[in-house]
């Protein structure tokens, strides 16, 4: 199997309300997308494509691997996981960061083809917090072939923004960026999106949905 993505959730003995979960969320989902977003591709492994960190109040183990169908779980036993919901986003991302530290040990042995990339997964988790581009392989040629515009996801750990670079074809330096939107880390990115399309029109870019109605339009700068 082709692994893809990392996940954690807390489990708690009380329902946690929505407006906690989600606030919980904001502090936390960017770890998560920015981790699993930056998986090299055809990265493999025998069992599963989706690994599922999982902290439980209670829990009859203190550590339990299992696989379905594809998706990969580490229970734990965190007796006190529900304070997470009350911590400022540093903590709660350390706090985040150290149990997915041990879900992805105990994970690698039990999974031999997982084990061999143990290094690059500690890489990715210790710099999960660090801002970064996510190619979302939107891409428009101008008519010249001298310059792209290129989608963008920009994640940060306070918003996810959404932008256009305009680039040279030959060195693929960056000469604009272009902000199309910004959303909030409680979702995951890519329902964010709302475009799939650019176009250039002349020496502006316009931002495009599956159906050609345009959502924004900008104008560039470039040499004629």
């Amino acid at each position: 199997m082709i692994f893809n993505s990392l996940d954690f959730h807390p489990h708690t003995k009380r329902s946690v309300p929505n407006a906690v979960e989600r606030a919980y969320r904001l502090r936390t989902n960017h770890i998560v997308d920015s981790f699993s977003l930056r998986i090299p591709k055809k990265i493999r492994t025998e069992q599963f494509h989706k690994l599922n960190v999982c902290a439980y109040e209670e829990a009859d183990a203190a550590k339990r691997f299992w696989v379905v169908e594809g998706y990969a779980s580490v229970d734990l036993r965190v007796s006190d996981i529900a304070s997470i919901y009350k911590e400022s986003q540093p903590q709660a991302v350390k706090r985040m960061n150290q149990l997915l530290k041990i879900g992805i040990n105990v994970a690698a042995k039990n999974e031999p083809l997982f084990a061999m990339h143990l290094k690059l997964w500690e890489e990715l988790l210790s710099s999960a917090d660090e801002e970064f581009d996510h190619d979302l392989r939107i891409t428009r040629a101008h008519g010249s072939r001298r310059w792209r515009c290129n989608a963008v996801l920009r994640i940060t750990p306070a918003n996810y923004h959404y932008d256009v670079l305009v680039t040279e074809s030959r060195s693929g330096r960056t000469v604009e960026r272009h902000r199309v939107k910004t959303t909030e880390c409680a979702l995951p990115f890519y329902s964010g999106i709302g475009f799939s399309k650019l176009r250039w029109d002349g020496q502006e870019i316009a931002v495009l949905t599956k159906d050609d109605k345009e959502i924004i339009r900008f104008q560039t700068t470039l040499p004629a």
